[in-house]
């Protein structure tokens, strides 16, 4: 969670569950922001449908994964305060018992999505 003092918004990134897919793992991010200063008012959703981050994971050289499991996301901020890198756990794929998990750094562009 962090505050936008340019939009005077709190934003949240989270994990979430997709119940229609049985591991669980896929459409993993969710993202939300307050509707307004107040922290503990309303907040808007993203859409399930379009997540913050999914288990799809894309490398600087051009290829990619699909993890089997993407968790725990972390935010870096740059000096300017926008999000810049993000962090998760993850499990490679073919992982099924989880016994490989790593921390995963990806650059953010563009940043997180709007809602």
């Amino acid at each position: 969670m962090w505050w936008d003092g340019s939009k005077n918004r709190w934003n949240l990134l989270c994990h979430q569950y997709n119940m229609t897919d049985a591991a669980h793992q896929y459409l993993d991010g969710g993202f939300a922001v307050s509707n307004s200063e107040d922290l503990w008012g309303g907040w808007s959703w993203g859409a399930w449908e379009q997540p913050a981050y999914t288990a799809l994971v894309n490398y600087t050289n051009g290829s990619s994964d699909v993890m089997t499991r993407r968790e725990r996301p972390f935010v870096l901020f740059g000096s300017d305060g926008k999000p810049e890198v993000l962090y998760t756990a993850v499990s490679p794929p073919g992982d099924t018992h989880n016994a490989n998990c790593y921390t995963i750094a990806n650059p953010l562009k563009p940043v997180l999505p709007v809602v």
